[in-house]
């Protein structure tokens, strides 16, 4: 029965996971004396900006201009605060101000500057832009990143890292497996991120960027905060409450979207909102490909997101998402002819509260659930072999403390999941021949997580900052604990010239279905991994490069047993060296992202120590964007990759490599605007100019019948409409 539950693992296209409920507490609001800030925002001509974003950094509180450019809040802060105001296309103005009762008038002149993504700041394994953790990539830049498809994951594999397998948007991290990365929202964890799932993760990312405030994206080493990970996190923060109101509407070859934000209480009470449908068919018609499916990719999703400033300290979102989507495939085997038929439909609920407390203290709290359910079908010479039903659900409450002025942060958070495994699958694991005799079953797996954290960053002399943390987590049901030590140092000797390290130690627990008496092993510990990184860095404004080292041993992986299914005696060891450099010469600016990698693991069903399939050595990506005038760009990505490990037939286990990877991206936008307040985005994108068919892997070792890419050289067009 063991092999039937790694057969879901590998077969099943989409698992999506699930989030929970809980009471939230509020705290007494501190009376202060009011400081009333208002003014104005223009440009360089006079003309006002209207939408730029106003605010003090460090809190929630700021405003947006309305259409006359004026804007108007009132603080109970203290001392000094940085007011900062954002307006694209244009560099941000900002100034110190000393808050004291009364009134400050503002009068913000912002020069005009070429469209491009906002500067990127580099921290050890982490990429992010902005004054604090929270933004690596910017909706605008996931949109002009070339051959990212306008998604997230594509975006972030431009980055060094994270490895090239396969032509999927799966996130594998420095020799890591693509569930060894976390994804968050809003500080909830999103267990299945990814549309029309397969083993290396899925083709799109969930979430598209316009949901999405920003992102934050660590490769390891990173703070205590973050858990049950074993190689990497991504956290997406959603959008904030809107202020003016706004409709955009988008039309892609595969895509129709709509997404505005409507203000209903001044200053109070707004919402965000947004629905995309896609179909394929019309793409793949129009590339003259898509042979291989019997049902196109197909999906929708709604997302509505509610804000409620419910005082001057306090921030209230409600995040509601659902999406379905349905795929139809044939079954790349030249033996047995078969379909893959998969839906899912998954939902997302998230409510979240910041309120700032008196001395500077910010209170995070969230508590949410999320539910899937999904059938898989492989049906071989009209024969079913495979059919499974999936009824998914993850509730989760958290609880943060942070005091910026201390960088102290402190908290915890308790996750309940639940999955239901109903159907039947071929005894032999990845067997297609209807033949084999199948396993019948109707499992429920149940998992119970609770943990604390706190970390605090100490500056020390001569540019010295030192932070150490400590994460807790308890499993509930097998009575198992972790304890998870972590350090970061940083060092800066000269001006725009920072060294840095990392060390820690993570965990991270089995799937609740490994712990089934039956199909698994009620005694499994949780796996571990231990981080070693050492980085230099370079950054003078938007220029950067970087070089950073790095080795993780891993210790406790599952592995299969003859008697007991699984086992944690597996093991296994990740080395490499990362490089990026960043240039940005006015209209121009140059990405390179170099990787290189070692991997081995004893794990699942490895006979020995050896590569695993996602030990890619070399990983390059380079980027090309140009800005022709402030309204017309062009980008281009070249991307290379070691073939990943393969075992011939009757040679030793992944003791051959396929054929390098290559892909060269194009992609073309145009700015234009109608009329006032319009903003309009006409993009083309080429990707696989050059039509390469990758090879990415062998039926079963043999060299003859090849698995290539499952895309030719693919044309994509479309605009976003602004009223």
């Amino acid at each position: 029965m063991k092999t039937q539950i790694i057969l879901i693992h590998r077969i099943t296209i989409r698992r999506i996971t699930i989030r929970g409920i809980l009471l939230i507490w509020m705290f007494p609001l501190m009376l202060f004396a009011e400081t009333t800030i208002k003014g104005t925002v223009k440009n360089e001509k006079g003309e006002p900006l209207p939408g730029a974003n106003v605010f003090l950094v460090k809190t929630i509180e700021g405003a947006t201009t309305n259409i006359d450019g004026a804007f108007y809040f009132k603080t109970k802060k203290k001392g000094i605060y940085t007011l900062l105001i954002r307006y694209i296309g244009y560099s941000e103005w900002s100034k110190v101000t000393d808050l004291k009762e009364g009134t400050i008038n503002i009068k913000a002149i912002l020069k005009e500057e070429a469209l491009k993504s906002e500067g990127i700041t580099v921290k050890a394994s982490s990429f992010t832009t902005g004054e604090e953790e929270g933004v690596t990539l910017t909706p605008l830049e996931v949109l002009m990143t070339p051959g990212a498809a306008a998604d997230v994951c594509w975006a972030i594999k431009s980055y060094p890292g994270v490895q090239q397998f396969g032509d999927g948007a799966g996130l594998f991290v420095r020799g890591g497996e693509v569930t060894e990365t976390k994804f968050l929202l809003d500080g909830a964890y999103v267990y299945h991120p990814y549309r029309y799932e397969s083993p290396t993760g899925g083709f799109f990312g969930t979430f598209s960027p316009f949901l999405l405030k920003g992102t934050f994206f660590s490769s390891g080493g990173f703070g205590s905060s973050y858990g049950n990970a074993l190689s990497g996190v991504l956290a997406m923060k959603s959008l904030d409450t809107p202020v003016n109101p706004s409709l955009n509407l988008g039309m892609g070859l595969a895509n129709l979207s709509v997404m505005g934000s409507l203000p209903l209480i001044k200053d109070k009470l707004g919402i965000n909102f947004s629905g995309n449908r896609s179909n394929t068919k019309l793409m793949f018609d129009f590339n003259n490909t898509g042979e291989e499916f019997t049902k196109y990719p197909s999906a929708y999703d709604i997302n509505l997101n509610l804000g409620y400033r419910y005082s001057k300290e306090g921030l209230a979102k409600l995040f509601l998402f659902k999406e379905r989507d349905i795929v139809g495939v044939k079954l790349d085997d030249p033996t047995w002819e078969g379909t893959y038929d998969g839906d899912g439909e998954s939902n997302l609920y998230n409510f979240i509260v910041i309120h700032s407390i008196r001395d500077n203290w910010l209170l995070n709290m969230n508590s949410s659930h999320t539910s899937f359910y999904g059938n898989s079908e492989i049906v071989v010479r009209d024969t079913s072999i495979l059919d499974i039903d999936t009824d998914d659900k993850i509730n989760q409450a958290r609880l943060v403390f942070e005091h910026p002025s201390w960088k102290l942060k402190y908290g915890g958070e308790f996750i309940l999941q639940k999955n239901h495994y109903k159907g039947f699958a071929p005894e032999e694991e990845d067997s297609l021949n209807p033949s084999i005799p199948s396993n019948v079953f109707d499992t429920e797996y149940k998992s119970k997580i609770g943990a604390g954290f706190i970390e605090m960053a100490n500056v020390f002399p001569f540019n010295i900052s030192v932070t150490p943390g400590l994460r807790l987590d308890y499993e509930f049901e097998r009575g198992q604990y972790t304890h998870d030590e972590r350090l970061s140092i940083s060092w800066q000797p000269f001006k725009n010239f920072t060294i840095a390290g990392a060390t820690g130690t993570f965990h991270q627990f089995p799937e609740p279905m490994n712990y089934d008496p039956n199909y698994g092993n009620p005694n499994l510990k949780p796996m571990e991994a231990k981080h070693y990184i050492l980085s230099a860095n370079y950054v003078k404004k938007n220029d950067i490069i970087r070089l950073e080292a790095y080795y993780k041993d891993y210790t406790r992986l599952l592995l299969e047993d003859a008697s007991l299914n699984f086992t944690t005696k597996g093991h296994g060891y990740a080395k490499g060296i990362d490089f990026f450099a960043k240039k940005d010469l006015g209209r121009l600016e140059g990405r390179v992202a170099y990787s290189y990698l070692i991997a081995k693991r004893y794990w699942k069903d490895f006979p020995h120590l050896a590569s695993p399939e996602f030990d890619i050595t070399h990983n390059l990506n380079t980027i090309l964007n140009l800005n022709i005038t402030s309204f017309l760009g062009v980008g281009t990505r070249f991307s290379y990759a070691t073939g990943k490990p393969y075992t011939p037939m009757g040679e030793s286990f992944n003791s051959a490599r396929v054929p390098d990877y290559y892909k060269l991206d194009l992609s073309l936008s145009y700015l234009h605007s109608f009329y006032s307040g319009n903003f309009t985005v006409f993009y083309l994108a080429v990707n696989n100019i050059t039509n390469r068919m990758n090879i990415l892997d062998y039926h079963n070792g043999n060299e003859n019948e090849p698995i290539t890419s499952s895309y030719k050289r693919q044309y994509y067009f479309g605009v976003s409409f602004g009223i």
